[in-house]
């Protein structure tokens, strides 16, 4: 027991379906038994019942209870908050799967959180590794509940009726290796073994939505001769997962990347022994005489980046051993004494030393430990700019950027975003503050939500001037009609303009006019600001027939308050009665400067602009609106009804010899479409689109632009989708783009300086920037902020196609699938130039990942059924060839690579591609050729050269490789792959001094050297070079505690 009552807010989901939620709630219990009084503050709505387990209504009792003043703040949640709390301790539980951390945490950690929490040893060294100070973070393991999760749990019923079922628990992700499992599985097995996968998937509606891999495992089932798998994607009780893990016999979990494992340790406690990977947060609890341990190289990524968190180094992931994986999944499988002998052990094992019970007993010592010592950031001495008077100052500005990011929101039509960014970046962390409070409030009120806006009045702490509550109180009873209660509000705050509006407001409802118009007459004499004065004024005035003075004081309303929607909807309305647009749009027209981020004051400035009949800026308002703002559907339909009377957009006669045609095809793009259109406009001379059956707004869109529409029934062919509007564009220059593609403002000038410095015919290749989050994509590269509208995600692949060439009836595309221009160009022996603007692609962001896997594969597989029309296009063979190695199917790149090199035997990047795949199936000797080949004829293509020095590593000359590469890693000194294998080469060559050199360059860029060394080790012994393995292994002893 505590030897006092300490007081606990913990903040984190806590009634979800996750391992946060489910970690959470299992602490917390048991260190409420121990004495501690907590209270929990959920960070979203609860998503499970706490009803399912009679054990949660303690926790249930507990939630939402709030305590202004506690001992100590634990938090853990996702993402995670650095915000300190008001009072006392902050301790963060922050599990991490890649190794390095983001940058952004390590000074916070170090200053402003009293102890972190993390699950494994493993994740303890990542942190420390990354700077965190040692003393800072403490091992406090997950737990397992070994009185429901125990061997004696009756099995779930399976479908299946194989005799021996293999198991897999948790996201369908990359992360957690799903891909490895499934394509191991399917080389063990058949259809015709005894075996099965049963597959529980998880988070596939929160945390890892959009990620799963339910497709593929789909497709895998398909398959009529792989083995069964059973997919299972409900949410289960505790009850229910105990009985799935007594119904399998092992766990497979070959992860990449894990801070715990939480389901590995609960299949242990019902008796299953597991096949995980050996490396990382597991092995904890995963001791080799119960576990089978996957061998596993770590694989550092190319950025030092986790999506869009930048990282301290280069993060990592650990990358098992395929084929080990396929002979320990046989293994399992036909020793079932083994499986059992080891499953008894695992139950055993677990319950002796990691239940929750455990757990809590570490909690406890640690929260009695943090409570004795001085609370960190309030150290006397503390200067950081997280402790002290600076936490203070950074505090109000925060709020201050809070409340303005929170208006912006709500300007724009995006009140619940609002809503919740006030919650949950300035009440939860700062609940006494006065500022943020009526920042909400009014918001609300604004939006009508009067309702919502009396239950924050309710919370409102006393540091807010009750005469603001009470003026709050009397508009939104107003509003809502209570009439007595808006009154008894009023009546206290008699002098506030907004309580002297709801007087007039309430006189008037009582058919008092006279005395009406007086408060609505002080209101604006004492406030001219106010514009519900002058809107109120405007409004009876209105009534009474007093039209030229109504339409004033609204007017008036609208200037000194832009952003009250109604004054400026009863503006629009008055003046079209009044016939008085074009005033009403002079004022709409500076206001809407002034106020970028007003929703409502862009759609009545485009719906006036239609109204007075300004042809000249009615198209561009209202392609800026849906730009800004999304679609509206009513400023669609005038927008398309104003397009059919001024007719397609064509400035063809205008462009001249240069004028260029925009030409698309869609089908359901109504997302991305408008963002195309509007990036392109004002650089083309018509808009020829293409549709192929769309059934959302696709074409109202399009048309609004001015497009010309054409339709297309659907055959199939991309090609003649594209080749229909060839047919029917104008321009002298064709530009084909997709409808998730933009050209950056930037560019325009580029694109135009194309068209006219050169003769026809002619055309361009361009690089189009694929914008990706796989930073282990081939080719990846980071952006580098030359075009920050357009960058998103972390960088891009680039890949070059002709966009732009002369409009002739010869050039036309060919490919069902993969269109391209290409071949019948060269064919009018046209010169394709490349071009000095770029094309964004935002495909690959907009997509699920498992189903653009799907995608590509589908693609790859019908363009290589459509090959043999073009057998002698070799653009369209190289794209294909490029595809496959980007989906692992290497063999039938290096057929296709094959294909190329029949025709052009000496094409660089045909010999250096067909080399890495040829690398991927592990034949070096021919990769070495190839790559041999490859940096002969290109003597400074650096990627081969890195291909030909690992090949010979493997397969040729250690010292061979050596005299041909030095000069070059001299030459790209900044590209670390060449000086790691020089590296390796130099051990291997038995000349550990001179790999010193490199080992001290590849230190000062802080590269993994020791991970890149071991995995060349466990290579070289895996092809059988035991002696070349060993000679490396006694160099790095030579160069001793330098590798790291």
């Amino acid at each position: 027991m505590v030897e006092k009552n300490v007081t606990i807010s913990w903040q984190g989901d806590l009634f979800a379906n996750h391992s946060l939620a489910h970690v959470n709630r299992e602490l917390a219990l048991r260190l409420i038994d121990k004495g501690f009084a907590i209270t929990f503050d959920p960070t979203e709505p609860d998503s499970l019942n706490p009803s399912d387990d009679p054990r949660f209504n303690r926790l249930k009792a507990i939630e939402n209870l709030v305590l202004k003043l506690v001992d100590i703040t634990i938090r853990h949640q996702w993402p995670p908050d650095f915000t300190p709390p008001m009072s006392g301790h902050f301790i963060m539980i922050q599990p991490w799967e890649f190794g390095s951390l983001p940058k952004n945490w390590i000074e916070p950690m170090n200053t402003v959180v009293d102890e972190v929490w993390v699950p494994s040893n493993y994740v303890k060294e990542c942190y420390i590794t990354s700077g965190v100070e040692a003393a800072r973070i403490q091992v406090v393991p997950n737990g397992v509940d070994t009185s429901t999760l125990s061997p004696e749990a009756p099995p779930l019923y399976l479908k299946t009726a194989k005799g021996f079922r293999f198991l897999f628990v948790g996201g369908t992700i990359h992360r957690k290796g799903i891909d490895l499992l499934l394509g191991a599985y399917r080389t063990a097995f058949s259809v015709a073994d005894d075996v099965c996968l049963v597959i529980k998937d998880m988070g596939g509606n929160s945390f890892y939505q959009g990620q799963t891999a339910q497709e593929l495992i789909g497709r895998f089932q398909s398959d009529p001769q792989a083995p069964e798998i059973e997919y299972i994607d409900t949410d289960f009780s505790t009850n229910d997962m105990a009985g799935l893990y007594t119904a399998c016999h092992c766990l497979v979990h070959p992860y990449r990347g894990e801070g715990f494992g939480l389901p590995i340790a609960e299949t242990m406690a019902c008796g299953l022994a597991p096949i995980v990977t050996g490396y990382g947060a597991a092995l904890d609890f995963c001791p080799p005489e119960i576990a089978w341990l996957l061998p596993a190289i770590v694989e550092k990524l190319p950025v030092k980046k986790v999506g869009q968190l930048e990282t301290v180094d280069y993060p990592w992931l650990a990358e098992p051993d395929f084929d080990l994986l396929v002979s320990m999944l046989r293994h399992v499988a036909n020793n079932p004494e083994e499986v059992h002998r080891r499953g008894k052990a695992a139950a055993a094992f677990i319950r002796e030393n990691y239940t929750w019970e455990h757990a809590a007993r570490i909690a406890d010592e640690r929260l009695r430990a943090v409570a004795k010592r001085p609370v960190r950031r309030f150290a006397v001495n503390a200067t950081d700019s997280y402790g002290g008077v600076r936490v203070i100052e950074a505090k109000k500005n925060a709020l201050i950027l809070v409340c303005d990011q929170a208006d912006r929101l709500a300007q724009s039509g995006k009140v619940d975003q609002a809503i919740q960014l006030l919650l949950n970046q300035g009440i939860r962390a700062n609940p006494d503050n006065p500022l943020l409070y009526v920042e909400l409030t009014e918001i609300l009120i604004r939006a009508g939500r009067y309702l919502d806006a009396l239950e924050v009045l309710s919370e409102m702490p006393a540091t807010v001037v009750e005469e603001t509550k009470k003026e709050f109180e009397a508009v939104c009873y107003c509003a809502l009609g209570e009439d007595r209660a808006a009154r008894n509000a009023a009546d206290q705050i008699v002098k506030q303009p907004r309580a002297q509006v709801v007087l007039g407001t309430l006189a008037a409802r009582q058919g008092d006019l006279q005395l009406a118009e007086s408060y609505f007459r002080q209101v604006i004499t004492a406030a001219p600001n106010c514009g519900n004065g002058w809107l109120s004024l405007g409004m009876l005035l209105w009534g009474q027939g007093k039209q030229e003075d109504a339409w004033q004081a609204v007017k008036q309303a609208v200037v000194v308050d832009p952003l009250n929607t109604e004054a400026v909807s009863i503006l629009g309305d008055m003046a079209e009665r009044m016939d008085c647009q074009s005033t009403a749009l002079q004022i709409l027209s500076t206001t809407v400067q002034s106020y970028p981020d007003a929703r409502h004051l862009a759609l009545n400035h485009a719906k006036l602009l239609v109204q007075c009949n300004r042809n000249a800026e009615v198209l561009k308002a209202c392609e800026r609106f849906f730009v800004r703002f999304g679609v509206d559907a009513e400023l669609l339909s005038l927008t398309q009804q104003f397009s059919s009377r001024v007719g397609t957009y064509d400035r063809l006669a205008e462009g001249g010899a240069a004028s260029v045609s925009l030409c698309m095809i869609v089908k359901n793009e109504e997302g991305c479409l408008v963002r195309c259109l509007a990036s392109v406009k004002s650089v083309v001379h018509e808009l020829v689109v293409v549709d192929t059956g769309s059934s959302d707004r696709t074409v109202a869109i399009a048309t609004a632009f001015g497009a010309r529409l054409l339709h297309f029934s659907w055959n199939g062919s991309f090609s003649d989708a594209r080749n229909y509007g060839l047919e029917q564009a104008k321009g002298a220059w064709i530009l084909v783009l997709d409808a998730d593609e933009v050209i950056s403002l930037q560019d325009h000038k580029a694109l135009l300086a194309a068209t006219s410095a050169v003769e026809k015919p002619s055309a361009f290749s361009v690089v189009t920037r694929n914008y990706t989050t796989m930073v282990q994509a081939q080719g990846w590269t980071a952006n580098d902020g030359s075009y920050p509208e357009e960058e998103r995600a972390d960088g891009w692949r680039p890949s070059w196609k002709v966009r732009l060439f002369s409009n002739d009836a010869r050039f036309r595309f060919r490919g069902d699938v993969h269109e391209m221009v290409e071949a019948s160009l060269r064919e009018a022996s046209v010169n394709i130039q490349h071009a000095s603007f770029v094309v964004h692609h935002y495909g690959e962001l907009d997509q699920d990942p498992v189903k653009l896997i799907d995608k590509k594969q589908h693609y790859f597989e019908i363009g290589m059924q459509k090959l043999d029309q073009y057998p002698d296009d070799m653009a369209a063979i190289c794209e294909l060839a490029v595809q496959a190695g980007e989906l692992g199917r290497f063999e039938e790149a290096v057929g296709l690579w094959d294909r190329v090199l029949q025709h052009y035997p000496d094409y660089v990047e045909a010999l250096f591609n067909k080399g890495y795949c040829l690398m991927g199936l592990q034949q070096y000797d021919e990769a070495l050729a190839h790559s041999y080949r490859a940096l002969e004829l290109d003597p400074d293509h650096k990627e081969a050269a890195f291909n030909y020095g690992t090949c010979e590593l493997y397969v040729g000359d250690p010292q061979e490789a050596i005299k041909k590469l030095v000069s070059l890693a001299e030459k790209y000194s900044d590209y670390p792959l060449l000086t790691a294998v020089l590296l390796v080469l130099y051990l291997a060559a038995g000349h550990a001094e001179s790999a010193f050199v490199y080992l001290e360059k590849l230190k000062s860029s802080n590269y993994a050297v020791k991970d890149y060394v071991m995995a060349r080790i466990h290579l070289l012994e895996k092809i059988g070079a035991f002696e070349r393995a060993r000679i490396v292994s006694e160099g790095i002893l030579m160069l001793g505690s330098g590798l790291r």
